[in-house]
């Protein structure tokens, strides 16, 4: 499975694995950029905590409000990736 998230970071998995990958840009050896494994997980929802995590560690903030708006901006930006599952689990729509 390859799911590409955004234009940078991407959820796959393996038999063993859930990943977490973060593309690359092209550059002399991967002239057409590459996806880096970053992060493996045994459970979904500890790759999906981790992706959130680390998205809001890489937004800029420099004070508190400033870093809750963040990570309310990566709330909105995953949740509708995974609005689907909540969905099929007989979650609230």
């Amino acid at each position: 499975m390859f799911i590409e998230l955004t234009d940078r970071w991407a959820l796959a998995s393996d038999e063993h694995n859930w990943i977490i990958k973060r593309y690359l840009d092209p550059c002399d050896s991967y002239p057409e950029g590459r996806w880096e494994n970053k992060y493996f997980y045994n459970h979904f929802e500890g790759a999906i905590k981790k992706l959130a995590s680390v998205k809001i560690r890489l937004k800029e903030a420099s004070t508190m409000e400033e870093a809750i708006k963040a990570a309310q901006e990566v709330h909105h930006e995953l949740i509708p990736l995974f609005d689907f599952q909540i969905n099929k689990e007989g979650g609230e729509e």
